[in-house]
This record gives C-alpha cells, sequence and structure tokens, in this order.
C-alpha cells in the first residue's frame, strides 16, 4: 500500500521551526523552516574508475578542495557524457556544501556539474529562495557553527543529507532575499579590494625581506669601514678568494673551512621513556621566524644518550638540510636536534653567528636549487662544505647583524599591522553576514507578504 500524501497544513507544520528551537528572532513577516522545505539535498558520488569512458569530458566533478567559498568555475576532474549517465548531476545554482572532513567549506555553480560522494548539493526551489542568499547564509557562522554540531563523532567528521536537510535557516520574503544578498555583494567587494591591496603590500614585503638580506650579506647597507683590516682566515691550508662583488677588505673561504656541520637525530618512538622529558628537541616545524625559543616536542636524559641527536648551544645556528632545505634559525636555547637538522658550528672566534645565518638566509633560494632527491628534498654536507661565504672584519659584521635587524625588527611590525587589518576585514565580513540573516542590513521592508504565504503556495504546489 502506497503512503497517503500530507496535506500542506501537515508539511506546513514540518517545514516551519519551532519557536523554542529558534537559533535568535527575526523580522515578522520573515520564518524559520527546515532545509528541506526550499532545497533538495542531495549527495554526490563517484564514477568507476576502471572506466576511463566515464572521465575527461567537459562536465567538471567538483570535490572539497574545489570549493573555495566562491563560485566553482571548474573541476580538479571532469566527466563525459556517459560519466553523467552515472552520477547525479547538480544544476545551475546550486549549493555545494562538504559534509565529510572539513565541514561547511562551498561553493556555488553556474554551470551543471557533478560532485564527489564528500559533498552534499542543495538545489533550491527557485519560487521559494533565491540562490545566493542561502549560500551566504550558511557561511554565517551561526549556520556553521549548527552545521558543525550534528556531525557525527566519528574519526573522520560527517554530516549525511538526513541531517542537513533538517537543519533550520531563515527565509526571508523573496525580494527581500535578492535585497540582501546584492549588499552583501556590495559590502564584500568593497572588502575584497582592501584584502588584494593587503595582499599585495604582503608580497612586496616579502621580495623587500630577500632584498634586505642579499644586500645585508653583500655588504651595502652602508656600513662598511674601507680601512677595517681583512680578517686573517690563511691556516695554510685553505685556498682564500675575492671577488668584485663584495668590498675589498672581505675575504672569502669555503664553508667547510670555518663551519662544522653537526647532525641529529631520532630517539626510538617505541621508548616512552625517552620522550616528554627536559631536553628541548627541534624539528622543521620548530623552525619559524629568526629565533627559536622553545620545540613542541622534549626528550629525556636518556633519549638523548641513546640517539645520534647533537645538542646545540645557545646562540648556535640550526639549518634544513632535509624536507625544507635552506630555511635556518639562530637557537636562543640548548636544543637536541632531528636527523632533519644541522647544527652550524662555527669553527672561527672571527666569525659571527648572525652573520652566518644571514649568509644562510640570503642563500636560501640557491640552496633550495642545489637540494636533491625525488621524493624528500635534500642538500648534502659535502656540497654546504664546497659553498663560497665572504667574510667582512668582524666589527663590520656586528654593524651589519645590527642594522638588519634593526630593518627587519621593523618589516615585520608593518607585517603585524597588515594581519590585524586582513583580521578585520575578515571580523567585518563575519558581522555582516551576522546581521544579514538577523534582517538588520537596513534593507527589511516591514510591509513586504510574509515569506510564510510563499512557503504555503510553495507546499501546496508540491503537494499536487
Amino acid at each position: 500500500m502506497s503512503k497517503a500524501k500530507k496535506s500542506v497544513k501537515e508539511l506546513l507544520q514540518e517545514a516551519l521551526v519551532p519557536r523554542e528551537e529558534q537559533p535568535y528572532e527575526v523580522p515578522g513577516n520573515w520564518v524559520w523552516v527546515r532545509t528541506w522545505s526550499v532545497a533538495e539535498v542531495i549527495t554526490g558520488s563517484t564514477p568507476s574508475k576502471q572506466r576511463e569512458e566515464y572521465y575527461g569530458g567537459e562536465i567538471p566533478l567538483v570535490k572539497p578542495a574545489d570549493l573555495k567559498y566562491r563560485e566553482i568555475t571548474e573541476g580538479s576532474e571532469t566527466l563525459s557524457l556517459l560519466g553523467r549517465e552515472v552520477v547525479r548531476v547538480v544544476p545551475p545554482y546550486s549549493i555545494m556544501i562538504c559534509c565529510i572532513g572539513s565541514i561547511g567549506k562551498s561553493g556555488f555553480n553556474s554551470m551543471e556539474c557533478s560532485t564527489n560522494q564528500q559533498i552534499n548539493s542543495l538545489i533550491v526551489d527557485k519560487f521559494l529562495v533565491y540562490f545566493k542568499y542561502l549560500f551566504y547564509q550558511i557561511n554565517d557562522l551561526n549556520y556553521f557553527n549548527r552545521l558543525n554540531t550534528i556531525a557525527a563523532a566519528t574519526t573522520v567528521s560527517i554530516v549525511n543529507k538526513t541531517k542537513m536537510s533538517k537543519l533550520s535557516i531563515t527565509l526571508a520574503p523573496l525580494n527581500e532575499q535578492k535585497r540582501i544578498a546584492a549588499k552583501i555583494d556590495r559590502l564584500f567587494a568593497k572588502l575584497d579590494e582592501i584584502t588584494f591591496l593587503l595582499q599585495k603590500v604582503k608580497n612586496s614585503h616579502d621580495l623587500r625581506r630577500i632584498s634586505v638580506l642579499e644586500h645585508s650579506y653583500r655588504g651595502q647597507l652602508s656600513t662598511n669601514i674601507p680601512n677595517e683590516s681583512k680578517l686573517n682566515m690563511d691556516t695554510g691550508e685553505n685556498i682564500l678568494y675575492t671577488s668584485n662583488k663584495y668590498p675589498n677588505n672581505w675575504v672569502g673561504v669555503k664553508l667547510g673551512d670555518v663551519v662544522n656541520f653537526i647532525g641529529g637525530g631520532t630517539p626510538s618512538k617505541s621508548k616512552p621513556e625517552y620522550w616528554n622529558g627536559d631536553i628541548p628537541w627541534a624539528t622543521v616545524k620548530d623552525l619559524k621566524g629568526r629565533s627559536l625559543y622553545k620545540t613542541q616536542d622534549y626528550i629525556t636524559k636518556v633519549g638523548k644518550s641513546n640517539s645520534s641527536t647533537s645538542i646545540a648551544m645557545r646562540g648556535e645556528v640550526l639549518l634544513i638540510t632535509r624536507m625544507a632545505p635552506g630555511k635556518s634559525i639562530i637557537s636562543n636555547i640548548e636544543t637536541a636536534i632531528n636527523q632533519d637538522l644541522k647544527i652550524a658550528r662555527i669553527k672561527n672566534p672571527q666569525i659571527h653567528n648572525g652573520f652566518l645565518w644571514l649568509y644562510f638566509e640570503a642563500h636560501r633560494r640557491f640552496i633550495e636549487q642545489e637540494a636533491t632527491g625525488s621524493t624528500v628534498k635534500g642538500i648534502q654536507v659535502k656540497k654546504l662544505k664546497n659553498f663560497l661565504i665572504y667574510l667582512p672584519p668582524y666589527e663590520e659584521q656586528l654593524r651589519i647583524v645590527a642594522k638588519t635587524n634593526y630593518i627587519l625588527n621593523n618589516m615585520e611590525k608593518e607585517y603585524e599591522q597588515i594581519r590585524e587589518l586582513e583580521l578585520i576585514v575578515e571580523t567585518l565580513k563575519k558581522s555582516i553576514l551576522n546581521k544579514a540573516f538577523r534582517g538588520e542590513l537596513g534593507t527589511n521592508d516591514p510591509t513586504e507578504d510574509s515569506a510564510l504565504e510563499l512557503l504555503k503556495k510553495t507546499l501546496q504546489r508540491k503537494s499536487t
């Protein structure tokens, strides 16, 4: 026996959200409704990879990585017309939301597409809801929090289409929805212009930093005193070099003649007694900024004794030689290191650690280029030792380091100010969305017919 069709009254009762469940107050001619009443929720799928004929056409197959909170113009893969026949097609102007893993990532399409199984699509009823109004609403923090609240508590967060269909949303009169979306468009466009300009400044900051480091290392900061004596680097066993790229009182030597590269290691992870001690243990993930003050992991004395790790002294330079070769930092703590790092230990007291750090940072791109390896890039110590380093008089090293630190400190303050402005822009966007779906953008017309009447007509149409 087939199920009896529900009446419009029954459907309306199920569609409307009871007052006690409504997250916040909305204008009198708005209503809180369940998502299913304004959009069909469908889950995507992936055609068999063994059927090559399903792929390589013009129909985008959208995956979570393609969702970037804006219009989707292409997918990371495409389907053929044959592939289209075995998936759920998402019509234009639908909303796509990641429902597995990165819950809440979203986008909307202006062309026909499909999605994989990690995405739920909201196919809107265009007579009841304007797609962009719904798109902006699902990006509101209030909706995002409620979406994550209903995610299944498994290893990977999941929101199935049944739960998503029952999630509450605000429904304004249709013309008000369009006014809200248009105003958000205008406000966001102005904020996006600011973000674009801030990004340009950030990009120029990175280029200026590289330029400062390169000029510092070449003695181009107007700190050089020409009549200062050269360093005496002649040991009788090394070769001294000169170059017209550097001041006349600088001397060049091979890096291996003045620096020892000391490797590290990792205590056995299967031995709990080797870990969570009081000895800092530095890895690639700890090398951020110019100075190292703490590490994420710590080892015990037993762990240190039973591994090939080495201890860097305070003030010494650490250099990444594997994973992200070329990045360096000055350690402000005594720390053990893992096998991806090297301690650049100075042999000659005429070299300042700060200047050695400048050398590595000025040559970071060169070290990256010289790294080898198909899976994991690395730079061999043998190759590092053959690099040339040009050294100024010791007092000049001190002046260069002091002036460079002064310039970099000021640049970092500028960068922080830019980041603060970016956070202000992000906060403004959240505030705009928060107000929009409470009817507080100044666009609502209280004399407009209630959204409830439009909902009734839609349910009537669907029930016939």
